[in-house]
């Protein structure tokens, strides 16, 4: 199966079974992938090739998954990367430690496809190569002599869709931020209560 903008996907987990399920998963999906083992083999895979997102387990020996969280936010040829906790730790304090440590989000394992997927598709909406303008165009969309046409942009007019990127900790559309209170109460759907 392909998607129409991959993703380029770092998944960071000292469990190759965990790993590798994972990464043919997202591959299935259409993704790019690198994996990584430890701490150091994800920053030097994150320098090499930066990820859009990187899935970090939290639980590493040596430098654990906030630690690497820490040094992409740092770096800034990762920094824009949408970073994801994944642990099996589901208390309140272990959400605000990821988001501490500049996790976008803290999912706890084993992780639902359809939560993944809800993930990837708020991911690819902020990606920094694609959220600079509009969506690259379809492969044979080219113009006369090769050229790509312009699309109109989001306001109506054409040209590169000019957005300051979304600093770390953003909320993503459609994904409840890890450790966040829930949303406002919903007003009553009934008929309006009439005074006495």
């Amino acid at each position: 199966m392909s998607v129409p903008h991959p993703l380029r996907i770092l998944v960071v987990d000292d469990d190759p079974d965990t790993a590798g399920a994972l990464a043919l998963l997202l591959r299935l999906w259409g993704h790019e992938v690198l994996v990584a083992r430890d701490g150091a083999e994800a920053l030097a895979e994150a320098a090499a090739r930066p990820p859009d997102v990187a899935l970090i387990d939290i639980a590493m020996p040596g430098l654990d998954g906030h630690e690497v969280a820490r040094r992409l936010r740092e770096d800034i040829r990762t920094r824009q990367a949408l970073l994801c906790a994944l642990s099996g730790l589901a208390q309140e304090e272990d959400r605000r430690r990821s988001l501490e440590a500049g996790c976008d989000l803290h999912l706890v394992k084993p992780v639902e496809p359809a939560e993944l997927k809800a993930l990837l598709a708020a991911a690819r909406k902020l990606a920094p190569r694609y959220a600079g303008g509009p969506d690259p165009p379809p492969p044979g969309s080219e113009g006369p002599g090769g050229a790509v046409e312009a699309e109109p942009d989001r306001a109506g007019g054409v040209g590169p869709d000019v957005r300051t990127p979304a600093p770390p900790g953003r909320l993503l559309p459609g994904i409840p931020r890890a450790g966040s209170p829930p949303g406002p109460p919903r007003p009553p759907t009934g008929p309006p209560e009439r005074a006495p």
